[in-house]
């Protein structure tokens, strides 16, 4: 990334309110600032329970805040008939499998 793309990047987080990396105390908020974190979707269709598992544990070990998972029933591309995790199940398993990323669903 060249240095202008940074500034930008930068400049584009300090109007949202995000901490920035290296620049101290930008923010629109009235100086408070928060700090940009970053997750990971897993695709909870078309998928083997194993796949899944091994995906969730190396978004906790390469350090990403947030893991989350899909709510639909039906695989939501391709034939009905895929494999689909249900929301309610996955988001307890995920919770028993990871120790410090966040779950969600969307």
């Amino acid at each position: 990334m060249s240095p202008i793309s940074i500034t930008l990047a930068q400049d584009a987080a300090a109007d949202r309110g995000l901490l920035v990396p290296g620049v101290k105390g930008r923010s629109c908020h009235g100086g408070t600032s928060r700090p940009l974190r970053f997750g990971v979707q897993l695709q909870a269709q078309r998928t083997s329970w194993q796949e899944y598992v091994a995906a969730l544990r190396s978004v906790e070990e390469l350090g990403f805040d947030s893991a989350w998972t899909c709510d639909h029933l039906l695989p939501f591309s391709g034939p009905d008939d895929g494999p689909c995790f249900d929301a309610l199940t996955t988001l307890a398993a995920m919770a028993t499998l990871t120790s410090r990323v966040r779950i969600g669903s969307w």
